[in-house]
């Protein structure tokens, strides 16, 4: 059973390796990247031991240390191909008070767990920073989702990111005070530097470091992972948590990036929305709908009547595109009209 910091199994297993029998089974607790590799842990056990992909599993789901040495009820999953030594594994594993379910999706699993550490960072520092629920819960929803791209890119089995090893994993450590990534991003959030964040810590926080990594492996298989990226800015490249993001222009693919920004202090702007006459992101739609008030129609209100194939919306007009007092009859030949100015 291997449950050493990420960073530190390559040099142990070196030391380790002569020890280990024939068909001695490896069970991996670990969850990071490697740093510099880009490897899950249970590829660097097989290239420092040469052990068989069947005799390597790895253990992962929500399991929070403190809770289970306190014997409360817990669930978790065992990956390893081969099924037979995953069951084994389960049988070895069970007790009254823990629950592991089998899997083989090795590669899915050990994500869930490599990038959970990430995102709960990101959800701290939010957390630090005082932005409420909706913050946190926007964070660890595209996160889950970053997630599952990089999975499928990998190729992973989506179904396992939305089981106990993806989307428990994730609640758990984005949830818990216990949680040392998450305690570790608070700190960042309430103004202290990475430094001094680990020192009150006093544990590993595996993210701190294997967000590089994720990253990483973002960038080999084409994902977008803005979260991530926020998260590897802040911790390594010295950027405050309340800076405007740098992806602040240009079409806006993920949401998860209006997460990252709005939850990390930023904001988004968006041009589309002003050609839209919609508010835009970086101000209250009342206080816009307001100022629009002043430049009103027959009905009191400046509106533009807009149909489009799906639905009938009324939406609020810019005010430089009609003159007070009167009320835009033909909206798209006036857009057009404009453009061509």
């Amino acid at each position: 059973m291997l449950a050493v910091t990420a960073q530190t199994l390559r040099g142990n297993l070196a030391s380790w390796g002569p020890l280990l029998g024939v068909e001695t089974v490896l069970l991996s607790l670990m969850k990071g990247v490697e740093v510099g590799t880009g490897k899950r842990m249970t590829e660097v056990v097989a290239e420092v031991t040469g052990a068989a992909p069947g005799r390597i599993a790895v253990l992962t789901g929500p399991n929070l240390a403190r809770e289970i040495t306190a014997r409360q009820p817990a669930a978790a999953v065992i990956a390893c191909p081969d099924e037979a030594v995953a069951a084994r594994l389960q049988d070895a594993c069970h007790t009254p008070y823990f629950r592991p379910y089998t899997s083989t999706d090795v590669i899915g699993c050990e994500l869930g767990g490599a990038v959970k550490n990430v995102i709960a960072l990101a959800v701290g520092i939010a957390d630090g920073m005082g932005l409420g629920n909706n913050s946190t819960a926007a964070l660890i929803t595209r996160g889950l989702a970053e997630t599952t791209r990089l999975g499928k890119a990998m190729g992973a089995d989506p179904l396992t990111l939305a089981g106990l090893a993806g989307m428990g994993d994730l609640v758990a450590t984005c949830a818990s005070p216990l949680s040392r990534n998450h305690s570790f991003g608070v700190r960042l959030g309430q103004g202290l530097s990475v430094t001094e964040a680990a020192a009150a810590v006093k544990q590993t926080a595996e993210g701190v470091t294997s967000c590089v990594s994720v990253l990483d492996l973002a960038y080999r298989h084409g994902v977008e992972m803005p979260i991530t990226e926020t998260v590897v800015s802040i911790i390594h490249n010295g950027k405050s948590p309340a800076e405007r993001p740098v992806r602040a222009d240009g079409p806006l693919h993920d949401i998860g990036a209006i997460a990252a920004a709005s939850a990390l202090g930023g904001s988004i702007r968006s041009r589309g929305r002003r050609r839209r006459g919609l508010p835009s992101l970086r101000q209250p739609v009342l206080q816009d709908l307001m100022r629009r008030k002043r430049f009103s129609g027959p009905s009191g209100h400046t509106w533009c009547e807009r149909l489009s194939n799906r639905r009938r919306r009324l939406l609020p007009a810019p005010a430089a595109r009609f003159s007070p007092g009167s009320f835009p009859g033909d909206y798209r030949n006036q857009r057009r009209q404009l453009r061509r100015n």
